[in-house]
């Protein structure tokens, strides 16, 4: 048995995918570990992209679209078998090292979120350290946001429905259950899926790219600015700007 098993949910964006994966891979090292792909779709191409950076445990793809997310979903978390169950989608990068606090925040409740934003201290209703308890009626207290939990299931197995329905509807039976949930009280990751897999830029992502007061900030959004203060890898870096400009977004590549 691994410590840590982790779901790594991806689809189409392989740039930013990689750049992803890649810091994963890079955060996860000091640890056992295993990462299980689960890719909605069946491209060999871009599995074999992601095999380069990734010895995965498996890989759970999804032909000709045949499953739901939901199903998907079960099926990998079937195949993990650590101690504890992570959460990863390709479009979040890894800023600072948490895991430590992350194993910690499990003392004292179900499931814990590893990046602060979109909630704050005003969310809990108790703090210890880094660690932050949510209170009774915060929604989506469970979410695929990064996260770690004990339980490979909290309130039972995935829905069968799709992407827009498979999360909302798991999110409200934690919430009606006697599951805790919580967050670590700092930023250990940023969201830079400002465009969705469809290629479409998103107005709601930014809000989660540029975190709080991000109303006030987005007439100045600078993606690659922001992005090159919090990473100095130049690999990553031109991954994010290829990634800006395939998705239609050449006004933020220098």
């Amino acid at each position: 048995m691994v410590k840590f098993s982790g779901i790594f949910r991806c689809y189409k964006r392989p740039n930013l995918t990689e750049l992803c994966l890649r810091r994963i891979v890079e955060m996860m090292k000091p640890y056992d570990y295993e990462l299980i792909m689960l890719y909605d779709d069946d491209n060999e191409k871009y599995i074999n992209r992601m095999k380069q950076f990734c010895d995965f445990g498996h890989i759970v793809s999804n032909p000709n679209k045949e499953n739901t997310l939901g199903e998907q979903t079960n099926k990998a978390i079937d195949l993990c078998n650590g101690e504890y169950f992570m959460h990863f989608e390709n479009d979040y990068y890894w800023i600072h090292e948490c895991m430590e606090d992350a194993v910690e925040a499990l003392k004292h409740m179900n499931v814990v979120r590893l990046t602060m934003f979109p909630f704050g201290q005003h969310s809990c209703k108790k703090t210890i350290n880094n660690i932050g308890i949510f209170k009774s009626d915060v929604g989506y207290k469970f979410s695929f946001n990064p996260h770690l939990r004990k339980e490979k299931f909290p309130v039972g197995r995935f829905a069968h429905t799709g992407s827009w329905v498979v999360e909302p509807e798991y999110a409200e039976r934690f919430n009606k259950s006697d599951k805790t949930g919580g967050c670590l009280l700092r930023n250990n990751f940023i969201h830079l899926g400002l465009y969705n897999s469809g290629g479409h830029f998103s107005l709601g992502h930014t809000s989660y790219f540029l975190g709080y007061n991000w109303r006030k900030r987005q007439n100045d959004l600078d993606p690659v600015g922001t992005f090159t203060s919090i990473c100095d890898n130049e690999e990553y870096i031109e991954l994010f700007r290829v990634y800006l400009r395939n998705s239609g977004g050449e006004k933020w590549v220098n």
